[in-house]
């Protein structure tokens, strides 16, 4: 059975100013957790860390980080819940962090 999926996918870099609310595309699709293979989870997001720094992100300007890329969804510091799982490290109901 698919799970449905939101993602937030960063649309092009910015300059200076404000980020227009359009530069984010809300994305639906579909994983099917029967799917997974070895050693694979699937994580549902429960908390995202927006922050400040992204801002260089947006910019794709030199940092400690490397830039988002377009089409692609936004990355950050985030918590969430296994809700799937092929892992023998990680169970279904673990709650993880991560990138």
């Amino acid at each position: 059975m698919a799970i449905d999926v939101t993602s937030v996918l960063f649309k092009d870099y910015v300059n200076d100013g404000p980020v227009p609310a359009d530069n984010f595309v809300v994305s639906k699709s579909n994983v099917d957790p029967g799917a997974l293979k070895d050693s694979e989870i699937l994580v549902q997001l429960l908390y995202l860390s927006v922050d400040p720094y992204m801002r260089m992100q947006m910019k794709n300007a030199k940092s400690y980080r490397a830039g988002f890329e377009p089409g692609k969804p936004v990355e950050s510091r985030c918590v969430g819940l296994v809700v799937a799982s092929t892992s023998d490290r990680w169970q279904k109901g673990d709650v993880v962090t991560g990138m």
